[in-house]
This record gives structure tokens, sequence and C-alpha cells, in this order.
């Protein structure tokens, strides 16, 4: 299943090293608030077409909770890197993106959570800018499918406004997905654009698509989750083109007395885990579903199974979406780094525990298990 420049969902968990300037660094300084300063925000932004990243886009961050602060301003470093550290946790805020010869995009809706006492890190999408040379309007077409069997999902209603994570704000398109699971929109204006998926027994999804002038793309497609039973927690993988294999694995307690267990590709299921959905050639997803109500640590990684010399997991595009019935409750992306294992999160009593370190390890490494499980 293709899925280009479409990305699934919504508020962040992630923490990650990341470089770039920013916030408190060299280029700009940090808003004033008399909270907890311990938040950071990092990012990268790329090129809409080439995917190559783009240096020195002018950053404006500001909070837009009704706090006062002073807007902090940033370029991004020759990697397309970017931060903003020492920021209230707990705020709302907005990031603006500028360059020459590029429309301006808004990164919108930005909230950093996490727990007073400790440092948290927030892991953005990547922003893709559209060069004016792309100015104009285009189209967007391709498949709704359900990312626990795969199917095909008619009915869903696509609706489509300005901005990246644009919660709020007017609606400038809509369409309907057909029998087969097909769409499309025409007449969108060139640049990032966030579509809004929903559909009765579905939770809803939050993507970002880009729109390029005179251009028709398709195989923009996306999937999107049942809604999850009480007491169940689901876990959907996705990724770009590159690796064309990456691999789900959740560890968790054994029954009583029994050893850990991993769920993944070669053993799908186990009594509290079910791996729905595996994927192995590019983008996904790959789903897990888990009742974690079991005392003991579950823990979820990412693993590059294709391996190095067919894409780093770095630069995979990855996300993993964490759902329970109330919806989404965490969404995070992989961080920058070396390695060939992404350690995402933990499962303790019910509260999701960001970890999101990269690392490097075989397959079979310990079942990718924390201490505790040990």
């Amino acid at each position: 299943m293709r899925r280009l420049l479409i990305a699934l969902p919504l508020f962040l968990l992630a923490a990650c090293g990341g470089s770039g300037s920013g916030g408190s660094g060299p280029d700009g300084d940090a808003p004033r608030d008399d909270g907890p300063a311990i938040g950071v925000l990092t990012g990268r932004v790329v090129e809409a077409v080439a995917d190559a990243p783009l240096a020195n886009v002018s950053l404006t961050l500001t909070r837009v909770d009704g706090n006062e602060s002073v807007p902090a301003t940033g370029t991004s470093a020759a990697d397309g890197s970017y931060l903003f550290d020492t920021l209230p946790i707990g705020g709302r805020y907005r990031i603006d993106y500028a360059l020459e010869s590029y429309r301006t995009e808004s990164y919108t809706d930005i909230v950093i959570v996490g727990a007073e006492e400790e440092a948290a890190t927030r892991t953005l999408e990547p922003v893709r800018l559209v060069s004016n040379d792309n100015a104009g309007s285009g189209s967007l077409a391709g498949a709704i499918t359900s990312a626990v069997d795969g199917a095909p999902l008619g009915g869903l209603l696509l609706e489509f406004r300005r901005g990246i994570n644009a919660r709020t704000g007017e609606i400038v398109a809509t369409a309907r997905t057909a029998a087969d699971g097909s769409y499309a929109v025409t007449g969108l204006e060139y640049g990032n654009l966030t579509c809004i998926i929903t559909g009765d027994g579905f939770a809803t999804t939050y993507t970002t698509v880009v729109a390029l002038g005179g251009v028709d793309r398709i195989d923009q497609d996306a999937a999107v989750s049942p809604r999850v039973d009480t007491g169940d927690t689901r876990i959907v993988l996705t990724w770009g083109e590159r690796p064309t294999d990456l691999d789900a694995h959740l560890t968790g307690p054994g029954a009583a007395g029994e050893a850990p267990f991993r769920v993944y590709f070669a053993d799908k299921q186990a009594d509290v885990a079910v791996l729905d959905l595996d994927d192995t050639s590019s983008f996904g997803p790959e789903t897990v579903t888990v009742d974690a109500s079991r005392s003991g640590t579950f823990r979820y990684s990412v693993y590059n199974f294709s391996g190095e010399n067919r894409g780093r997991l770095a630069e995979s595009s990855a996300r993993v979406q964490v759902l329970r019935p109330e919806g989404v409750v965490a969404d995070f992306f992989v961080p920058r780094g070396d390695g060939n294992l992404w350690t995402v999160f933990d499962l303790i009593d019910g509260e999701i525990l960001p970890v999101n370190t990269m690392s490097s390890r075989s397959s079979n490494d310990d079942h990718f298990a924390p201490e505790t499980l040990r």
C-alpha cells in the first residue's frame, strides 16, 4: 500500500535528542513563563518534492493559549533540524516556517505533555515546504483501509483544512470514500493541509497531506483504526517507502510464573496480545492490539528488518499511533540518530511512558525487553 506524504494523526508524546537551533539556542530566546520551563520541541524541515533537508528556514514559535510570552525565533540547521527548549510543559504553541521562494506554513495546536517534575520532549512530524515553483491548484486521490485487517473502507468523510495539525478553522474541501475505499479531491491550493477522516465506528484520524500545483497526486493512501474495545490498547505503525520492512515488537509479562511474551511477525499471538496486521512492503500499517492490564512492564519497539542498505530507520518517517476507546492517546515520530531499533514506549499499569531511544541490536536480542522483564 502506497502512502506518499500522508501521515497518521496527532498528539505526540515522543522524546528524542535531535539537533538544530532555535529556542534558547544562539538564534533565539525562549518564551518567558512562570511555569516549569523544562519542555522541548524538536523536528526537521524538508523540501516537499525532493524530500531533501532545508537549511536556514526561519522559525517563529508563539504561545497561543492566552499566556503572555515573548515569541522564540530560530533557523533550521544544515540537516533541516531545529529545536526549541526551556518551554513550559502544558503550554499550547504554534510554529511558523518561512523560507524565500517557498510557501510559508504553520504547525498549530502543539502541546508538550509530561510531568512537571520531569523533562519532556515532543518530536514533531517532518514539515515539508512547497516551492513557489509548484504554485497553483492540484488534486489528491487514494484509498482508505482498516488498520486492523487492511479491508477497504467506504462511506468515510474526509475534510481538509489549511496548515499542519489544524484542529479548527475553515474546511476548504471535502470528499467521501467509495465502497472500495477510494477517494479523490480536486482544486486544492498548493501546500500543506490537514485531512480529518471520520466515520461511524472508527477513531477520528488526522493526517497531513501535501498538494502541488498542476499535479494529480495519486496513491495518497491512509489507514484508520476501528474504535478500540474497552480495556484494550491498539498500536499502529506506519512509515515511508524505505526501509521496506519495519517490524513491530511488543513484549510483556507472562501469565503467573511464565516467561515474558513477545508478539511480532514470527509469533503473532499471545494470551493478551495479537499482531493484527503485518506489512513487509513499505508504508504499513503494522498493528498490534493488547490488553495491558496485567501487572508488569509492556514494551513496544520498532525494528528495521530490511537492514541499513535498504534505508535508515531514522529516515523512515516512521510514526506510532496509540489508541484506546476514547481515541488517539499518544503519537510518536521516529527520533534522529543511528541504530536499527527504536524503543518507543513502555506501558505500566495503563500509563504510557515514553522511551523513544535509538540503538543497534540483533533481532533476537533479549526480545527487546526492559530490565523488569528479564
